[in-house]
């Protein structure tokens, strides 16, 4: 399809990078894998360190609205999930392998015409 005059937009959309949310834990990562954090429920099950995973959790809610590198969301999962093994409550964080797809960008060979900015944006503080 012809980029030009085209009205659609650049978004984003973050989908899971292998499949259904059940991931084993086991499973190594690469250095550019990126990750979703989600708070999670769970029942019948009792972890003993911050890096166990729940063999059946519920997500509840994105801990951001954005993606984390596999350093990054190490640390947040250490962090939180530390705390939850001092609590009595059956929360968790979950890291969640993803892939960043862009919906409407070109395409090599496309015809395209780019956005135009002003030339001073009122958010600007020069």
């Amino acid at each position: 399809m012809d980029a030009v005059g085209s009205k659609s937009q650049v978004s984003s959309e973050i989908v899971p990078a292998t499949g259904p949310a059940t991931v084993p834990a086991t499973v190594a990562c690469q250095r550019s894998q990126l990750f979703r954090l989600w708070l999670a429920t769970y029942t019948d099950w009792r972890p003993l360190h911050w890096h166990d995973v729940p063999p059946l959790a519920t997500a509840l809610e994105p801990v951001a609205d954005e993606t984390y590198s596999a350093g990054d969301a190490r640390v947040f999962v250490e962090g939180f999930n530390s705390e939850m093994l001092e609590m009595e409550r059956q929360l968790w964080v979950v890291a969640i392998p993803v892939a960043l797809r862009l919906e409407g960008d070109a395409r090599p060979g496309d015809r395209v015409r780019g956005h135009a900015f002003a030339e001073r944006s009122v958010l600007s503080e020069d």
